[in-house]
């Protein structure tokens, strides 16, 4: 799979992203270390609850492909928050493979802050794409009807 340096999450080339460096843990289950600046914050130096739940979309997205070895795509995700995250203060997101059916991975993933609490929590089901899908495939007719037929809506 071609990596694509601008992505939002990982991308060491978008000058405005996260640069989140994911690391596998063991099979199945990566990581990732990250400060959130003051300027993602929402209420006062209290980070943004869509900059929380794209950095666990992010570690679970990054789970996933690893585990297919191929592009993905998130089809679901569901968040449970427990307590605000502080802008400026380091935290850790962790993701890992729950299974695999078919086209469709499913992970989970938690947010954790520096004294050890879980912040949030996140499961998502991920969509294999095929592997030509590197950008142009994406969101076309015929990957939501890829989607429809692998039985994912038969899941909701």
């Amino acid at each position: 799979m071609d990596k694509d340096n601008y992505c939002f999450g990982c991308g060491t080339e978008n000058p405005n992203g996260l640069h989140l460096v994911v690391e596998e843990a063991v099979p199945g289950e990566v990581w990732a270390a990250c400060v959130v600046p003051r300027h993602l914050q929402g209420y006062h130096r209290i980070v943004h609850g869509g900059i929380l739940a794209t950095l666990l979309d992010e570690i679970m997205a990054h789970a996933a492909f690893r585990c297919v070895t191929g592009p993905v795509a998130t089809a679901r995700m569901e968040i449970t928050f427990r307590s605000p995250v502080r802008v400026e203060e380091p935290i850790r997101v962790e993701g890992r493979i729950e299974s695999v059916r078919g086209k469709l991975v499913r992970t989970r993933g938690r947010l954790i802050t520096q004294d050890g609490q879980t912040a949030a929590e996140a499961s998502a089901t991920f969509f294999r794409l095929p592997d030509h899908a590197g950008g142009e495939g994406l969101g076309t007719r015929d990957s939501r009807l890829e989607a429809r037929d692998s039985g994912f809506e038969a899941d909701s």
